[in-house]
């Protein structure tokens, strides 16, 4: 076809406008796909939990030589995600990293849920499988979780230590008219222990009633029969004895690698004893809500049937105060007195 000038001018125009038009809906296009993308990511970060705390622990054991230690904690929890990393300082200056939890969760049909990753496992009263609550060290494994509840048994299977690896544990628990169970047991490599707890709460929760066995897999076995009893609403009064015998040597040490009653009393607990000796514990706790009191006599004593050289008995005590200063911060003080020491220390726990 044959174009005049006019119409050439014309012809032009209107693939000028078209152009246009077109680079303007690819713009506009481009344009709502990144605002989508914004609007998402922005969405995603919003919906995410943040959460920080702090806690200092002062030696004032020799008050002429304090030294200081400091656990900064930073959690995000987004979408079946959680990432919690540690920040550790001293009073000397030095100051180290440690990944704290890392670990993914999802929902599997409906059936329970499954969890991949670094992780802060406890179970039960924690003589084979627990994490600290007071001490500086944490007790967390690499593995694999996978729980469920059947008829309000709760039930937890998984692995420690990794996904293909040869140490699998299974935990069952449930409450049932007072009466509380639960059931743990582990398989490192052939080599297995079990720990199984029994509670029975009266007297509309005034009065508890517990008792624990546990074998190591290394043939030392540890029995544990405690009572606690509401005296008024906010005073407690608490006993137990604890055993340690079994087929292992005697002054053979319960092994609970995974238990912070590794560290004992570092960790504000009672620590783990060897076979052939026990624990007579006995205490009171007092608390106000802000203000908090407790103290606790432990004894400790040779078993006739332990084989262990007749000795002395001895004693270990634990006081802990602590008082609430509002609510993102709260001081304590904790002594406590070893085989050999006496120990105390100062801490400082912020939160936001």
């Amino acid at each position: 076809m044959k174009l005049y000038a006019g119409h050439e001018f014309r012809y032009t125009y209107i693939c000028h406008v078209l152009t246009k038009n077109i680079n303007l809906k690819i713009m506009k296009k481009n344009l709502r796909n990144v605002l989508v993308l914004s609007l998402g990511l922005i969405t995603t970060i919003a919906s995410a939990q943040w959460s920080a705390s702090s806690k200092s622990w002062i030696d004032n054991t020799n008050s002429d030589d304090r030294n200081g230690f400091t656990r900064s904690t930073v959690t995000l929890d987004m979408s079946g995600v959680h990432i919690s990393g540690d920040h550790f300082w001293n009073t000397d200056g030095t100051t180290s990293q440690d990944l704290y939890e890392a670990y993914v969760s999802t929902d599997v049909m409906g059936f329970g849920t499954l969890t991949l990753g670094r992780q802060d496992l406890s179970f039960g009263s924690g003589v084979l499988i627990s994490s600290g609550n007071w001490g500086a060290n944490r007790y967390t494994t690499d593995g694999m979780d996978f729980s469920m509840s059947l008829s309000g048994i709760n039930i937890n299977a998984g692995t420690m230590g990794g996904i293909n690896t040869d140490m699998n544990y299974i935990n069952a628990s449930g409450e049932f008219a007072g009466v509380s169970i639960n059931a743990l047991m582990i398989d490192d490599n052939d080599v297995k222990s079990n720990a199984y707890d029994l509670g029975y709460s009266m007297m509309n929760g005034d009065l508890n009633l517990s008792y624990t066995m546990a074998d190591d897999g290394n043939n030392t076995e540890m029995t544990r029969i405690g009572v606690s009893y509401n005296v008024f609403e906010n005073l407690s009064a608490h006993g137990h004895m604890t055993t340690y015998d079994g087929d292992s040597d005697p002054g053979t040490p319960f092994n609970a690698p995974n238990s912070a009653m590794s560290d004992g009393f570092a960790q504000g607990v009672m620590p783990h004893l060897t076979n052939g000796l026990e624990a007579l514990s006995y205490g009171i706790s007092y608390d106000l809500g802000d203000i908090a009191f407790s103290y606790t006599m432990h004894t400790v004593s040779v078993t006739d049937d332990g084989g262990l050289p007749a000795a002395d008995d001895y004693d270990l005590t634990d006081i802990k105060i602590s008082y609430q200063l509002n609510d993102n911060c709260s001081i304590g003080y904790r002594a406590y007195k070893d085989q050999t020491d006496d120990v105390n220390f100062i801490t400082v726990e912020l939160g936001l």
